[in-house]
């Protein structure tokens, strides 16, 4: 059939507003029980209000799955707001943590029972029961009795069936990974303070564990690696019982580490440094990105200039890794499952984050889909996929994902250039992920060109990349962002005047900032929850971020009141001529709407075209089927209205 000749940003694409929201369900945990061949994955369903579900199946038979638990549970963590490690299984045993109360409960035979007492105040996460007693757990605690930032309490714990919790390592601002060695007799976490956030460097801590049949103690505390501000660590590891394998950033990327509790010798465990990343900043708990198989043989995940790479990593004797050949450019929650088989979530250009069996036939892997999200059936030849790309600019390399226009039915003009949409990531230490998102090839699939920009700050190229934003935070990503435009146009594969700029966060703080700082570039905006007050969002955040602006922005909130001044878009949004949507939720805690409504007011005063729209019962970040649709069509409305591409 020859395809239909129609402008750029005018085709129609079978993927509507209703079809994103259809197959809007997301994988965003695994677990595994060796024990019992059982494979548990955590999946978010905006049709039953976003509520998080536990879905079971076995090794022995994939096709058969159920629900670990009815309608009534929702397992996800509140810890730091963001949550992770909601989820874990072990000697038969599913434990979770459940977003209404709190509580962590027990699944076993089918049988919901809590484990921790009635507390509303207290958060857990990132638990792991005691070898060979599942009645004791380690988890992490956040205490909200004082709900105010400064005067919230994070802990290790060690928790009882209906008992108070018994907290074991106290002091530290944050927390993170308490793991028992496989013979119980050591424990380590990770450890960081204010104002650092976790890889800006903290201390991964090893205490001996004294043990009884009815007493467990810790003693002897070391610091085993890690300086505070200065050499983050992540995703400790046990590999034997003396023997703990780390993610260090010393090297300038996070590489895989080991120390020996028997010598005390700590090092990295590869010859030379790679320069890739083995983990990623630990915004949740619960990321894992390496399965130890065996002693000897390791499967690990990681990131070469913005894709995802899976490796076979040999322990010993001759430590060493090769990459391994799989379709997947995105990766995660990788855990092992037995000796030769372990499970992640991966996602191809064509194929959304979906549950994944890994096989290791010799120094080869075999893989197999376990299930994928409910998707629509769209030809695949209608996906865009990334194009990873580093931009030569002024001011050195930027990194993006560039997404091409792509829908089979339809070719544009001759000499033609695409509507572009500057997607600008949240964080603003964070990264796009590729893989296939149906809300990218939402607005490709219509004749979009659509921008990953992976700004100086952003993870996954190495920690020198990574701290170009210390100092710098609306001034080098807006900056990164604006050269990415006058690149791709000077290419021929975008319409310079017919630029977007859309962000989610402190994605959203970027695009205010974009729009007074380079007012001359985007012709429209569109704002997810974004900052633009920054002095008011230091004193209405939660603990987690309370001090990020610290390292972003060169000092505390009286040391950089200019900057603060500055910087923020509240303060220059008569420079603001492109026309600027706002969508923000009614309950969000980490960028409260006053954030929007402050923007929303700074416009209308001096006569700018804005709108905003507030979700009810929506927190940072869409849950609900519903909003998830409308924001879509918003979006989508807006764009077309600003570019007359409407019929």
């Amino acid at each position: 059939m020859t395809p239909t000749v129609a402008p750029y940003g005018t085709w129609k694409s079978p993927l509507t507003a209703d079809a994103l929201t259809a197959s809007s369900t997301t994988y965003t945990a695994l677990a595994a029980d060796p024990s019992t061949k059982q494979i548990y994955r955590l999946e978010s369903r905006p049709s039953e209000g976003g509520r998080s579900v536990v879905v079971s199946s076995s090794l022995d038979d994939l096709t058969k799955e159920k629900d670990v638990f009815g309608s009534g549970w929702n397992a996800r963590s509140g810890v730091h707001e963001y949550g992770g490690g909601a989820l874990w299984a072990e000697q038969g045993i599913v434990f979770f943590s459940d977003y209404g109360s709190g509580r962590i409960y027990t699944v076993k035979d089918g049988q919901v029972e809590a484990f921790t007492p009635e507390n509303k105040n207290f958060r857990y996460a990132d638990f792991r029961p005691y070898p060979d007693n599942p009645n004791i757990l380690v988890s992490v605690m956040e205490d909200h009795t004082k709900p105010a930032p400064a005067d919230v309490v994070n802990t290790i714990v060690l928790l009882r069936p209906g008992e108070a919790p018994q907290p074991i390592a106290t002091g530290a601002d944050f927390y993170s990974s308490p793991r028992w060695s496989t013979d119980g007799k050591w424990l380590c976490w990770y450890q960081w303070m204010h104002p650092n956030m976790p890889w800006d460097g903290g201390l991964l801590k090893l205490a001996q564990v004294s043990s009884s049949q009815s007493n467990i103690s810790i003693e002897e505390t070391r610091t085993i690696a890690g300086v505070d501000g200065q050499v983050s660590i992540a995703e400790p590891t046990w590999i034997s019982p003396t023997t703990l394998l780390f993610q260090s950033d010393v090297s300038g990327f996070w590489n895989p580490w080991s120390y020996d509790v028997t010598t005390g010798k700590v090092g990295p465990l590869l010859p030379e440094p790679i320069p890739q990343e083995f983990t990623a900043p630990q915004w949740t708990f619960g990321i894992s990105n390496i399965a130890v198989l065996s002693p000897d043989i390791a499967l690990i995940i990681s990131v070469d200039q913005g894709i995802h790479r899976l490796n076979l990593l040999t322990l010993c004797p001759a430590p060493k890794y090769k990459r391994l050949d799989v379709p997947f450019v995105a990766m995660t929650q990788l855990y092992p499952i037995s000796a030769t088989q372990a499970i992640m979530l991966g996602a191809t250009d064509t194929t959304p984050l979906s549950s994944i069996l890994l096989t290791l036939v010799g120094e080869q892997v075999n893989y197999q889909t376990i299930q994928s999200p409910s998707i629509v059936d769209f030809p695949t030849e209608l996906f865009s996929g990334a194009e990873a790309k580093t931009l030569r600019t002024p001011d050195g390399p930027v990194h993006i994902l560039y997404y091409p226009p792509r829908n089979p039915e339809y070719v544009s003009p001759s000499g033609e250039r695409p509507p572009a949409l500057v997607s600008v990531h949240g964080g603003p230490t964070g990264a796009a992920q590729p893989g296939l998102n149906l809300g990218v090839q939402f607005f490709t699939s219509r004749g979009y060109a659509w921008i990953d920009v992976q700004y100086g700050g952003s993870t996954g190229y190495g920690k020198a990349y990574r701290d170009l934003l210390n100092g710098q935070w609306g001034i080098v990503d807006v900056r990164d962002s604006a050269a990415c435009v006058s690149a791709l146009a000077d290419e021929g594969l975008i319409d310079r005047k017919r630029v977007g700029i859309r962000g989610r966060s402190s994605g959203g703080f970027t695009v205010l900032a974009a729009l007074c700082d380079y007012s001359d570039i985007y012709t429209a905006g569109v704002s997810l929850f974004g900052i633009s007050d920054l002095k008011a969002l230091a004193g209405e955040t939660h603990k987690f971020e309370s001090r990020y602006g610290d390292k972003l922005l060169g000092g505390t909130v009286d040391e950089t009141q200019e900057v603060l001044r500055d910087r923020s878009p509240i303060n220059k949004a008569e420079d603001i001529k492109a026309p600027l949507l706002l969508l923000q939720g009614s309950i969000d805690p980490v960028v409260p709407p006053k954030q929007a409504e402050l923007i929303l007011r700074k416009v209308q005063e001096r006569g700018g075209v804005v709108d905003m729209v507030v979700f009810d019962g929506e927190g940072h970040g869409w849950r609900k089927a519903e909003t998830m649709k409308e924001a879509a069509e918003r979006e989508l409305n807006w764009y077309e209205q600003v570019w007359g591409l409407k019929p």
